[in-house]
């Protein structure tokens, strides 16, 4: 009798013990819910950032735009630029957009974006992007280099490829590259900037050039599918 007693009483104390455990599990779903928005909403910011920095880097006239142009992109882009920097005789002013450490410890597959402009007497002289993201066996990146002529092998207004095997794809190009030519190398799929997961291929990052490599090198086709596992 004691026992059905003091059950009552038993019970009760275990749903008061109950509640502070309740509310605990609530507020920790609550501010999982806060980082959760928060970290949405950078990496959206992230992405439109780095589309719009893109398109800015397109529309330079290599060899035409000046020093103003310049200034105005690294007033617009202020809080990504990073050390600016003279290497023979041209003025370099960088800029990186990727996600916080915090975001980067969550999304595994981190990427960044890194570009620069060169410029030399008062005009543009070269214009570079990066576009890296991480997966399993490394880095993978897509590369653009516009300069006022072309160097080395590549002697065409626009040429896209590297050595096979090395992990990435190269677009060059120089003053005589079309808006058309431009418009696809520097047509990057930044979607790969804020993905959570997945395994990106070269292929993904930069779909035009590597549809460009393939038609600029028919004859490598079968090894570039078989090598970077794109189609």
């Amino acid at each position: 009798m004691a026992f059905r007693k003091s059950f009552p009483a038993a019970a009760w104390l275990g749903r008061m013990a109950s509640r502070p455990t309740r509310r605990v599990c609530a507020c920790v779903f609550v501010l999982a819910f806060i980082w959760a928005a928060v970290t949405f909403v950078h990496l959206r910011r992230s992405k439109a950032q780095a589309q719009k920095l893109i398109q800015a880097l397109e529309s330079l006239d290599v060899g035409g735009s000046s020093n103003a142009d310049v200034q105005r992109i690294s007033k617009e882009f202020s809080q990504y630029e990073v050390a600016s920097e003279d290497r023979y005789g041209v003025h370099e002013v960088n800029f990186e957009i990727a996600e916080t450490s915090v975001v980067r410890h969550v999304v595994h597959s981190g990427a960044i974006l890194h570009a620069g402009i060169g410029t030399q007497d008062g005009k543009v002289v070269a214009v570079g992007v990066m576009f890296e993201r991480q997966v399993s066996g490394g880095k993978l990146a897509a590369i653009i280099s516009e300069a006022r002529e072309q160097s080395g092998a590549c002697q065409n207004p626009y040429c896209v490829g590297n050595p096979i095997g090395k992990r990435f794809v190269f677009s060059r190009l120089d003053m005589r590259a079309t808006p058309e030519q431009k418009r696809r190398a520097f047509d990057l799929n930044l979607n790969w900037l804020i993905r959570f997961n997945g395994e990106a291929g070269i292929c993904d990052l930069s779909p035009p050039a590597w549809e460009e490599w393939k038609l600029q090198h028919p004859g490598d086709i079968p090894l570039l599918r078989s090598t970077y596992q794109c189609p």
